[in-house]
């Protein structure tokens, strides 16, 4: 008995350290489950956020792509606006030598209708010469003065108003229209009777009325060479406009097109963020299944022991209330021992005296018998 108890002792005591080494490793699992759901938190709104930032990446790259097809299409009606504006530039090329001709023959016209003025000048002057007679000192006056003043204009014509090169046969008759015109002048004093002061005065009419011709023709030229080279610098102004849009418009469209590639790298490097948590999450997951199964397993073996501890627990129990028992059996049977031997002691004499006595009977006996 007492070695079984001892036994049952030793076990409850091993038992007793496999329940706190159990107890102990079912904390540990708790704090790994704990630690396990904190992460699995964590990894959740580590992933709703780049989910959040990848949805707001592509809504960027949207408004991207959107404002990357306004802008090619700005691009495209630039780049006809541009090709109109070449064309109307080649067209104002070819149109300018067009003009210059243009005004080139507007000079030779110019020089025609100053010869038939100067034609009709003299006419009327041989007319007025034949009805007019005066001394030759003031009309040769008059005329050196005229012929300065015809010189003086012929001086004054710019250089603007020479005709080409495949002109220069007008060039020479209109001069030498001109010079006619000029020998009549310098001849007709010394062919004629002297003019009249009329005559002169009819002559510088004439002359005045040339010039104020030619410098309204000059006026009108010149206005017109100033409305097209506004003209042109207001089509080479719009053109380094619309070259300067361009130029923008390819660096924004660059930039556009740099923005979107870095971009769609840091969407491919979210998204390959987002399949590493996704797996890690998986493989999280897998092992707390596993830790909740292992846990699961863990607590029914502990249930187990603990049943199997309470169960020798009552058998200890029932054990030593059994020795109790047979304690107090033992101590009951010792009483009782001391108790017998006891009156074993105080009946000893007595037994002695029974004894003597009954070896006295048989001999008062044979004495009664003999008597």
């Amino acid at each position: 008995m007492k070695s079984e108890l001892e036994t049952y002792k030793e076990n409850n005591a091993q038992q007793s350290f496999q329940i706190m080494s159990l107890q102990d490793d079912i904390k540990d699992l708790e704090e790994l489950t704990a630690s396990l759901t904190r992460i699995k938190s964590l990894k959740n709104t580590s992933i709703q956020s780049l989910e959040r930032g990848n949805w707001d990446l592509t809504e960027r790259i949207t408004e991207l792509e959107n404002l990357l097809r306004v802008h090619l299409i700005e691009r495209k009606r630039a780049e006809r606006k541009a090709d109109l504006l070449e064309k109307k530039l080649a067209g104002a090329n070819r149109f300018t030598p067009y003009m210059s001709m243009k005004e080139q023959e507007d000079s030779l016209d110019s020089f025609m209708t100053k010869d038939k003025d100067e034609a009709i000048l003299v006419k009327n002057f041989e007319r007025d010469n034949t009805f007019h007679f005066e001394g030759p000192k003031d009309g040769q006056k008059i005329w050196d003065k005229c012929q300065q003043d015809l010189i003086r204009e012929e001086k004054q014509i710019p250089e603007l108003d020479k005709p080409p090169r495949s002109y220069n046969w007008e060039t020479k008759t209109a001069r030498s229209h001109y010079q006619k015109f000029l020998s009549q002048l310098s001849a007709l004093p010394s062919n004629s009777v002297e003019p009249t002061p009329a005559i002169g005065e009819a002559v510088k009419d004439s002359i005045l009325e040339t010039g104020a011709n030619e410098q309204s023709w000059k006026s009108e030229n010149s206005q017109s060479k100033i409305s097209q080279v506004d003209e042109d610098g207001k089509a080479f102004k719009q053109l380094e406009k619309d070259n300067k849009q361009e130029t923008l418009l390819d660096i924004q469209q660059n930039f556009q097109t740099v923005t979107t590639q870095r971009l769609e790298e840091k969407i491919q490097r979210l998204q390959k963020q987002l399949s590493d948590l996704k797996l890690s999450n998986k493989n999280m997951k897998t092992q707390l299944t596993r830790v909740n199964v292992l846990k699961d397993k863990t607590v029914e073996k502990l249930r187990e022991s603990l049943t199997k501890v309470e169960a020798m627990k009552g058998k200890a129990a029932m054990e030593t209330d059994l020795k109790t028992t047979v304690d107090s059996d033992e101590q009951e049977a010792r009483w009782d021992k001391k108790k017998i031997h006891q009156m074993l002691e105080t009946a000893t004499p007595e037994l002695s005296t029974a004894k003597s006595t009954l070896e006295e009977v048989p001999g008062k006996q044979e004495e009664v018998c003999f008597l």
